[in-house]
């Protein structure tokens, strides 16, 4: 083995491995900073820095505390869209929220009666990050690698 292939491998295992961490550690950028102190429980996060502007958005991912009744049964969270929807009050007229499934990480899908804007989804979702019972909330979408991302090939081990 060569000291320049030692010294990548090094360098791509340190590269991990603070990558890991900072996957670990959770999201990172602008978002609905926790609030809600007076329960002694904080509010939940909303993901919101990421949403482009010239995009719409109809479903969402939401995750309640283990410890809440709609964390610990999705027939609750029905309730809970239906009390959300009824107080948004939205420019483009009423909103229904429709629960979709849960999923295998205890987050609930669900879905929007109608598209809603950079601004709307933003403001529905910071109404979900102000209830303590709320862990995230953040847009159903489909996570790519970004096109020109440059990744050299790793060389099997053992090979010279």
């Amino acid at each position: 083995m060569h000291a320049a292939d030692i010294i990548f491998r090094g360098g791509l295992a340190a590269t991990l491995v603070a990558a890991m961490s900072a996957c670990a550690a959770g999201p990172v950028g602008p978002g609905t900073p926790p609030a809600g102190a007076e329960s002694g429980v904080a509010a939940g996060m909303a993901r919101i820095g990421d949403l482009p502007g010239d995009s719409q958005y109809q479903r969402f991912i939401v995750k309640y505390r283990p410890a809440s009744e709609p964390g610990r049964s999705s027939a609750a969270v029905q309730q809970r869209l239906d009390a959300v929807a009824s107080s948004a009050g939205f420019a483009g007229g009423p909103l229904r929220l429709e629960w979709q499934r849960r999923l295998a990480v205890d987050a609930d899908v669900f879905k929007a009666s109608r598209p809603l804007d950079r601004d709307e989804a933003a403001a529905l979702m910071a109404q979900f990050a102000r209830d303590p019972q709320v862990e995230y909330i953040e847009v159903d979408g489909v996570v790519t690698i970004r096109q020109g991302v440059d990744v050299p090939p790793v060389k099997p081990l053992g090979d010279g």
